[in-house]
């Protein structure tokens, strides 16, 4: 099966309390990664009308472009490594990072109603479009998470540098999944 691979990197605050606030700046931060990976191959083989129908949507007011779509029948895997700068490692892995994780996972999908109801989507003035990773978070069919000390970050325990491989994989070949290769 093929796959189409890439990485996405977000650096900054990652709490375990998983407000609204966080998810936004998880996804402001990959919104302009993401933009620029539809600036490449495979993504620029799609048609504009392919794009439009397959990996769009209009959600409460916002028109979210996203990689991963149900209905080209596109999963992903995510391979994350979360760098932190605290020295308590062992409370990090154990007690937070299952918070920080939802709070991530959050970040990489369309925005729910209540999300959209309290914060403005960052939405590309080019484009027009809110790009996210994924269209749902049900769309992950596997997850790989570690957690590591990063020397060059502060000791905050909230900062991380977080690096996502993201391998798209098709569940069922569609036209579409086809001409990106998956």
């Amino acid at each position: 099966m093929n796959v189409f691979k890439f990485h996405l990197r977000y650096a900054g605050k990652l709490p375990s309390n998983g407000n609204i606030e966080s998810k936004e700046a998880v996804r402001a931060a990959l919104a302009p990664q993401l933009a620029e990976l539809w600036r490449r191959a495979p993504l620029t083989g799609l048609t504009p009308e392919q794009a439009a129908e397959y990996f769009t949507s209009d959600r409460h007011g916002v028109s979210f472009r996203y990689v991963v779509a149900r209905v080209v029948n596109l999963r992903c895997d995510l391979d994350i490594l979360i760098l932190h700068g605290s020295n308590e490692s062992p409370e990090y892995t154990t007690g937070d990072v299952d918070n920080r994780l939802k709070t991530l996972l959050d970040g990489l999908r369309t925005r729910s109603r209540n999300e959209l109801a309290k914060a403005d989507a960052p939405v590309d003035p080019v484009t027009g479009y809110a790009d996210v990773l994924l269209e749902d978070d049900s769309l992950v069919d596997s997850l790989r998470v570690r957690t590591e000390h990063g020397l060059a970050l502060p000791a905050d325990r909230d900062a991380v540098d977080v690096v996502i491989t993201v391998t798209v994989t098709t569940s069922a070949p569609t036209y579409a999944s086809a001409t990106l290769g998956v």
